[in-house]
């Protein structure tokens, strides 16, 4: 996450109903962290997700 991102402090279960998407993976600190619901996105995080919404140009 870039500093300023909205998504910083949310939870992963917010951001996957908010913005319909599913964060599978966390890599934070060199560590990969299982996305639970309740794990809080930091800053530098970096997410592996997958979006339910098709996007058409």
């Amino acid at each position: 996450m870039n500093t300023g991102s909205e998504l910083i402090g949310m939870t992963v279960d917010e951001i996957q109903n908010e913005f319909e998407t599913r964060i599978y993976l966390i890599f934070r600190n060199g560590l990969s962290i299982i996305a639970a619901d309740n794990v809080v996105i930091q800053e530098k995080d970096i997410l592996v997700v997958h979006s339910f919404k098709v996007v058409k140009k």
